[in-house]
This record gives structure tokens, sequence and C-alpha cells, in this order.
């Protein structure tokens, strides 16, 4: 997947490479826009595994597994019955953002574990594993800095004012916890600042406050922006969430327990927090969405009438969609103009029939069965996706022709924009030339062995008899009628192309 995916697997592939495992690198320059333990995984798990998409992703796999039984733990520890503690994993695993995202190598996988982690020590019997709390926000500030507060404390201080009662904050005064925050959290920060002069002031401008108060990361949104995230990615256990939600929220303060405060202000206040954000991407709320398959679970558990035919029929749309919004939204995702609408893969079929069957179920008063068939509906609608990936843009199948193809020592550079694919793919930095230079803390040499400047590129290809291009559709032509040399396409994704650029022959014209 471009970019996010390809991204961290090649900086934790270049770990490995490297052995280097304090400073990130992207493609030989220094990246310290996300703390490390994405990275960290990813470079673990293809220790273990190789360095192949596997090997990148098991990390991820893991803390989505550990995210499932976390989701069974809270509601179990909330007072919620052993049937609807089962069915809640199940909620969250077939939940449209939690399926899409718990394959993403990212952070957000990482941080909702480690809230889901801060939640289940939080509900713990007083004295028996409350320190885990400040493990989790350690952890938590290691994989994405200090916006697992948002996700954990502003909830549970929400919580205790809507209640009145300050035993919500039971345990979070603790001396000795805040210690082990600070042990698990800092020392990575304070070695890289040691080492990065600036570093600190530029995460706290740029990573903070500027990506909270301004769009500088050009990812606005309006003001509804997460709540309509969060309905659309609780699919199809919307109604069911919602339903949940407002039965907790009306008998959350009489509730002899502070659980069900703490579960509706946990799905709640950080959408608002959010919403005021100038930078929106649908994975901040990815924590919030385990209080809300909570939420439904105990819905769909009790039969209320709005979950379980406003189940039945969201899953009965999404078949539907399917078969008579898929042909045209596939065409849109290949980017084939030329064609209005393209016939659906076998397996899009097979997905469709699937969430038909999970609406009899849901309709029956079978949550689980129809939890099951969502799931398994989402994997019909991935390997679907997945026989089609290269004109969806992914560039697996484009690094596989290089590399089946390309002769020893010929050179490799991505022009007019950076795709992380080819250097993981390719197991190599690749230099990089016309690409913009985001804010990097690295020495000149190190910038020169990652960028190549474009008054090189005619003494390249000379020297090497052709060089390998990879960039946006149509760039590399431009520079070949613009440098009198001759460019051949070999492969092409959705937007990018891979292909040859080499001297002209004698008394030829430019041929493409």
């Amino acid at each position: 997947m471009e970019p996010t995916d390809a991204r961290y697997a090649e900086i934790g592939r270049e770990m490995v490479a490297s052995g280097d495992w304090l400073i990130p690198r992207l493609n030989g320059v220094t990246h310290l826009d996300k703390p490390p333990v994405a990275y960290w995984a990813a470079a673990a798990g293809m220790q273990v595994l190789g360095v192949n998409a596997a090997g990148a992703r098991i990390g991820a796999a893991l803390a989505a597994a550990f995210l499932f039984w976390a989701a069974a733990c809270i509601a179990r520890r909330a007072g919620v019955a052993p049937r609807e503690s089962f069915l809640a994993p199940l909620v969250l695993a077939s939940s449209a953002l939690a399926f899409a995202l718990s394959r993403l190598l990212a952070t957000d996988i990482f941080l909702a574990a480690a809230v889901a982690a801060f939640y289940v020590a939080w509900l713990a019997p007083e004295g028996r594993g409350r320190l885990w709390m400040f493990v989790a926000l350690g952890l938590g500030f290691l994989i994405k800095g200090p916006v697992v507060f948002v996700h954990t404390l502003l909830p549970l201080f929400v919580a205790a004012l809507w209640r009145r009662d300050r035993g919500v904050l039971a345990g979070l005064g603790s001396r000795l916890g805040w210690a082990v925050f600070a042990l698990v959290a800092f020392p990575w920060y304070v070695i890289v600042a040691e080492q990065t002069p600036g570093l600190l002031g530029w995460l706290l401008k740029k990573e903070i406050w500027l990506r909270y108060t301004s769009t500088v990361h050009h990812r606005p949104g309006p003001p509804w922006y997460f709540a309509a995230i969060l309905v659309a990615g609780a699919l199809p256990w919307t109604a069911a969430a919602l339903d949940g939600l407002f039965r907790s929220a009306r008998g959350a303060a009489r509730s002899p327990t502070p659980a069900a405060s703490a579960l509706v202000a946990w799905a709640v206040v950080p959408v608002l927090f959010f919403s005021a954000s100038g930078s929106k991407l649908p994975a901040y709320v990815l924590p919030e969405l385990t209080a809300v398959a909570i939420l439904a679970a105990c819905a769909l558990a009790r039969s209320a009438c709005l979950a379980r035919w406003g189940t039945a029929s969201l899953f009965a749309a999404l078949a539907i969609a399917i078969e008579a919004a898929g042909p045209r939204a596939l065409a849109g995702l290949v980017g084939a103009q030329h064609a209005a609408t393209l016939p659906l893969p076998p397996l899009a079929h097979v997905a469709a029939a699937t969430f038909a069957a999970g609406a009899i179920a849901a309709a029956a008063r079978m949550p689980a069965a129809a939890a099951i068939a969502g799931l398994a509906a989402w994997y019909g609608l991935l390997g679907g996706a997945r026989a089609i990936e290269g004109p969806l843009g992914s560039p697996v199948q484009v690094a596989g022709i290089m590399e089946r193809t390309r002769q020893p020592g010929e050179p490799v550079i991505e022009l007019g924009a950076f795709s992380a694919g080819l250097p993981f793919y390719a197991g190599a930095t690749i230099p990089m030339v016309d690409v913009p230079r985001s804010e990097a803390f690295e020495s000149p040499g190190t910038e020169r062995r990652a960028f190549l400047d474009e008054s090189a590129l005619p003494a390249l290809i000379r020297g090497s008899g052709r060089v390998w291009v990879y960039g946006p559709r149509d760039r590399a032509a431009r520079e070949a009628d613009t440098l009198g040399v001759r460019y051949e396409v070999v492969a092409r994704t959705r937007n990018r192309e891979l292909g040859l650029l080499e001297p002209m022959p004698p008394s030829t014209g430019i041929v493409r």
C-alpha cells in the first residue's frame, strides 16, 4: 500500500540493513516525523521472517490481535455479560475502519493497542495491575507522542467531572507510576534530541502545535469530519453502535461503577477534541472504535430493535452497494477514464453474497454469526483487490519486473516523486531526482547520496547505457524530450510508471 504502508516498511528495512535502530531513515534520509515503535516492530519482524511484506507487517498483526483480545477484556472488566464480551472483539474486527487499519503498517494500530491496554489496566481491581496503566501510557507516548493522553487521560477526566466522582481518577496520582512512564517514554527522545540539535523544537512546533492549530499538513476537513469517519468506520455496526452509545449515556451517571461513563467518554471526547484540529486523517479515531464496538455489542446482545434491524439493513445495503455501485467505483479506483464501469473480480461477488448472509443472521438475532460473515466479506473484497493490486497502485509487480530484467550495475532513480515501495522491494536506497525535500536533520554527505541533481542525468545515462526510472506517468517522457534521449515505458501502475532512459541511437529521432 502506498504511501504509508511502504514508508514504514522501508524504514524498518533500512534499520535491519544498517544496524542503526536509533535513528529512522527513509531512503537514506533521516526521518523523525514519528517515534520509533512502528519502525522497530517492522524491523524486528523482518529480522525473524525476512525482508518481505509478511515480516514488515507481523508486528502490526500482533498488535491487532492484542487489540481484539483487549476489547473482550475491557468489556468483561466493565461488567458486561460474557456473551457481549465475546461479541465485542468480533464486532471490532469486522468493522470497516478496524479491518482496514489493522492490516496497515503504521503507528495507528500500535497506538490503538496501547490505549486499549491502558483501559484494561485502569479497569483492573485496585492494587492489581494498576502500574500497567503507566507502562501503556509510556508505550503510547513512544508510539505517537503526547496524543496518547487525548485517548486515555482526557476521557477519564471528563468522566470524573460528569459523575462528580474523583474515584474515576484513582491510581493516576501514583509517583511510582509516573516514574515508570518516564522510564518507558523518554529515553529515546532524550538520546535522539541530544544527537540532533533543533529536533525538540521542530517536533513541538510542527508535529504537535501546527498539526493541531493549522492546515500546514494539507489535511483539512469540516468540523463533523471525525464523527462521520466513526459512523462510517463502524459499518456494518453503525446502528448498533449509536443505539448502545445513547442507552449507555442515559444510564452512565447513575451506574454504581464508572466503567459505563468511561466507555462513553472514550468514544466521544477524543472525537470532539480532534474535530477542532487543522489536520485530519481517518486513523486518528481508531482507538475510539474499541469503545464503540463494546457499546455496539451490548446493544446487539439485548436484541434492541434499532440495533437488530439497523444492523441487518446495513449488511444488506453493503451487499447491494457492491453489486450496484462497485463497477463504477472500481473504474474510478484504477483510473480507467475510458471506461465508465469495469467488471468486478469474482471474490467481490462472493463478498456481496456473504454480506447478504450477514444481514439474515443479524435479523435472526445471531450477531456473532453476522460478525463472522462480515469479516469473511471484508476478506473477500481484500482478495478481489489483491488480484488487481497493480492497477490499484501497488508497486509490487513493477518492482518484480525490474528485478527480473535489470542488468547488474544499471542505475535506478526515482524522478519527480518518491515511492517507498521501490527501494523496499529493490533492497537498496534509490537516488531521487527532482523530488521535494522534507525538513531533514541530516549531514550534507548523506543528502548527496540520497538526492541526485537533475543536471547529472545526461552523464549518468551516457556512462551506464541505460537508466531505470520510476515516477509519475509521463514525467520521464518529458525529461527525455528535454535531454534529447530515448525513453521506453516498461510497466505501469495506476499513476506511476517504470521505464528506461537510454542514449539516442545514431541518426534517429526520438522514439518512445
